[in-house]
């Protein structure tokens, strides 16, 4: 499948990067990205006991901390005080029933040359380190590392900027969920094949839709939102049409709290798509 990937993008991009989880970490595939030249990969790697023995040996300065960015790790963007609340609550219901929580209070980023057996070549070996804190209810048990590796090709980015990227991969299955259960593109209504594929068909141009429009006309924000909140703010408006004798003008309700920036992909439009 890969093969058949890299046949497809032929010469259309200068520079071509793959990432995938562990399922993805195999010798050969690695040789068929390595020998084409600027293709880069980023893979995911199983906590070896060689690898952790490798990590746990790095001298300190090699470890820098590891601030993650909104959105990282395939999460869903969300207001901050909403994510506070609700992982305040998790753990005051933790506490209240004598579970056992586990909380990553640090994570640390480093990396090291490692040549993987089979390989001819040594490629860069990206660690995070995650301090972990073990409580139950009221009581501290302990505190533990682990840690998540990857292997990549990719020779500029930092550490960190490596990992940012190769955990974004899991944004597919929120997309896969969000046209689930938000747009409801797998309900299949009807009875008839062709039906339910027009069906599904649909679901995933409103999802494109929503999509292009984020990126060209509404706020950057929208991009990440969950159909649910995205389809309040800007598909359920409420407006009124008024016909004249020459044109027809929709005007958006006021008390609405996105009217203004609909009203700007109004205008963004009309400069996109001149008359």
């Amino acid at each position: 499948m890969v093969t058949s990937v890299l046949r497809g993008l032929g010469g259309a991009f200068e520079e071509v990067y793959f990432r995938g989880d562990t399922a993805f970490y195999r010798i050969e595939l690695i040789k068929l990205l390595a020998a084409r030249p600027r293709t880069y990969f980023a893979f995911c790697v199983d906590s070896f006991p060689g690898l952790v023995a490798r990590a746990e040996k790095l001298p300190k300065r090699a470890w820098k901390l590891l601030q993650r960015k909104r959105g990282e790790e395939g999460k869903r963007e969300e207001p901050r005080e909403e994510r506070r609340k609700r992982r305040r609550c998790r753990e005051e219901v933790a506490k209240a029933r004598n579970y056992k929580n586990l909380r990553t209070t640090r994570e640390w980023v480093a990396e090291f040359a490692y040549q993987p057996t089979g390989c001819t070549e040594s490629y860069r070996r990206i660690v995070v380190r995650k301090k972990i804190e073990h409580t139950k209810g009221q009581l501290f048990l302990l505190e533990e590392y682990r840690y998540r590796f990857v292997i990549t090709s990719i020779p500029r980015w930092s550490p960190a900027g490596v990992v940012a990227f190769t955990y974004k991969r899991c944004d597919q299955e929120n997309i896969l969920k969000e046209l689930e259960e938000g747009l409801e593109g797998m309900r299949m209504p009807t009875g008839e094949l062709l039906a339910n594929e027009a069906f599904l068909l649909m679901a995933e141009l409103a999802w494109n839709l929503r999509k292009w429009a984020s990126l060209l006309v509404l706020p950057e924000e929208s991009l990440r939102w969950q159909w649910k909140r995205f389809r309040q703010a800007f598909v359920y408006v409420a407006t009124k049409v008024v016909e004249t004798a020459g044109e027809v003008r929709v005007r958006f309700s006021r008390s609405h709290r996105h009217s203004l920036p609909l009203k700007e992909a109004v205008h963004r439009l009309e400069v996109l798509v001149p008359a």
